[in-house]
């Protein structure tokens, strides 16, 4: 086969909500993804091996979660055909931003159609979700509500187009995600209303605002990566209206209307010597028409 190069991108979450925690030691949330103009770009050709490759050397060809998604279809298919993936990554790693479980989606949609799989929706999804929460989201991609631990996935109309300016920190933690669940607070904790609300904004096709948005793991995100709270303070005094957490964190992000407002804001940001990114909402139509060749 000709080699097939595929667009894998980036997400941020409007809402994250914590409801409790679960007896299996997960958490059930409500929260409401997006899917960003940020994105890796996963090149697969033919072998008769499992090849994994990357440009990232931080990402190690053994035990990476692409690896984790070929093995699962594999085993569950027990296909003998091989695969070579060259990934080359451009979203920041263990950021809040969705990339690998984005890597892992595109993973398991390519595969299953050039290994003529034919593995039906449902248990594509179901597959999905063993590999990571937000896996299954990335599917499809867009806007949508996702509950649980993220495996419920609710697809919702397309949003106004926003400008995100994203300030990704470095992470250096070991069990990032675990660390800031387990650094939760009683208080933390919501019962969902602010995501379903917005919901009900995106629904009526009005404008999201900054009191819209709301992320449960803010706090424990700002005690545990203390450099945070200084970045925020620097993205207010260059003009964010406010500054939000997505995912787990670290990276913060702003939202804007306006394109004007968003590279003034990043201009102010680089004179402070604060690297950021530029970009915006994307919705599924952008998603499924992401293969390049």
């Amino acid at each position: 086969m000709d080699s097939l190069t595929f667009k894998s991108y980036g997400k941020i979450n409007l809402t994250l909500e914590i409801i409790n925690k679960r007896i299996d030691g997960y958490h059930n949330l409500f929260s409401i993804m997006q899917t960003i103009d940020l994105f890796d770009i996963i090149t697969f050709s033919e072998s008769s091996k499992i090849e994994i490759e990357c440009n990232n050397k931080e990402i190690n060809e053994s035990g990476n979660i692409i690896e984790k998604a070929i093995t699962l279809l594999k085993d569950y298919s027990h296909t003998k055909k091989g695969i070579r993936i060259s990934l080359d990554k451009n979203i920041p790693i263990s950021a809040g931003l969705g990339g690998g479980s984005s890597n892992a989606a595109i993973v398991l949609i390519v595969l299953n159609t050039i290994w003529n799989l034919k593995i039906n929706t449902p248990t594509l999804h179901r597959l999905s979700s063993m590999i990571g929460s937000d896996v299954p989201f990335f599917l499809k991609g867009g806007t949508a509500l996702t509950q649980g631990r993220g495996e419920k996935i609710k697809r919702l109309p397309k949003i106004q187009k926003l400008w995100i300016l994203l300030v990704p920190e470095k992470n250096v933690m070991k069990d990032k995600t675990q660390q800031i669940y387990n650094n939760l607070l009683s208080s933390d904790y919501s019962d969902g209303s602010y995501t379903l609300e917005l919901q009900k904004i995106i629904k009526k096709k009005q404008k999201i605002s900054h009191l819209s948005i709301i992320n449960s793991l803010r706090e424990s995100a700002m005690q545990l990566f203390q450099n945070l709270e200084k970045t925020e303070s620097k993205m207010i005094q260059a003009g964010a209206k406010a500054v939000h957490l997505s995912g787990s964190g670290p990276t913060l992000f702003s939202m804007h209307h306006t394109k004007k407002e968003a590279v003034k804001v990043k201009q102010l940001l680089g004179e402070h010597a604060i690297n950021s990114i530029l970009t915006t909402t994307i919705d599924d139509s952008r998603w499924s028409k992401s293969c390049m060749g």
